[in-house]
């Protein structure tokens, strides 16, 4: 689906017209930096939610977390167990 290995992420985020957050499943290409693939500001603002809601105070500054590069695949269902 995202053209190499994917690496599972579980993510915290909800989807619009939902109430609340929840735990996702969000499988991003594992070799995408090393391909130089483009970024992804989606699943960078998805994978980065999840550690400044939880951790905010590991690193405040939100472009200090990594990023997604390439594409990515968001659940809205967990499906990785």
């Amino acid at each position: 689906m995202v053209g190499d290995s994917c690496e599972h992420v579980n993510v915290y985020w909800n989807f619009p017209g939902e109430e609340q957050y929840c735990y996702r499943d969000l499988f991003v290409n594992e070799m995408g930096h090393v391909r130089r693939l483009q970024r992804n500001e989606l699943a960078t603002a998805i994978y980065r939610n999840n550690v400044l809601v939880h951790d905010p105070a590991r690193n405040p500054i939100p472009e200090a977390l990594p990023w997604i590069a390439g594409p990515a695949v968001l659940f809205r269902e967990r499906v990785w167990h």
